[in-house]
């Protein structure tokens, strides 16, 4: 029997590459030798993860500075209700717009399908103007809406 030849797991892309490969064929990243890994895993071990934060002790605090970021959170918290307003002032105008459609469809399929003033699923077709009318009265409606929205 062989030995298997030895092979590691590309950090990038996740292919198996040959042990002996310093880098990945398949996308070409750098892989790092274990031989560097094990010299370097007690020096590694003693390193902080992030940098100490220390305050800067000669920085001043400007006043109007402070001032203006608070008029500017005020601008950010106004654009923000005004996005949430948007919405709501949207909804109405879907409504009708929705509404209008769906009775300008129904008023088309009770004018082209009744026969003797009756559809199929005995909704009186004499009253298909009225269907229509306030389809286009609520399209109308919603139309001018949304262009009021621009």
């Amino acid at each position: 029997m062989s030995a298997l030849p030895k092979k590691k797991l590309c950090w990038n892309c996740e292919g198996r590459v040959a042990f002996s490969d310093e880098n990945c064929p398949y996308c070409g990243v750098y892989l790092s030798s274990s031989s560097l890994l094990t010299q370097h895993d007690k020096s590694l071990t003693h390193i902080a993860p992030f940098p100490s934060y220390r305050q800067d002790s000669s920085a001043t605090y400007d006043i109007n500075k402070v001032d203006e970021e608070a008029s500017e959170e005020e601008e950010d918290s106004e654009a923000a209700t005004s996005s949430a307003n948007y919405p709501t002032s949207f909804l109405l105008p879907f409504v009708l717009l929705l509404t209008g459609s769906v009775f300008l469809i129904f008023g088309i399929i009770l004018f082209s399908f009744s026969q003797e003033g009756i559809l199929t699923l005995q909704w009186n077709a004499n009253y298909w103007f009225l269907y229509l009318g306030t389809a286009g009265l609520l399209i109308f409606l919603s139309w001018r809406a949304m262009r009021s929205l621009d």
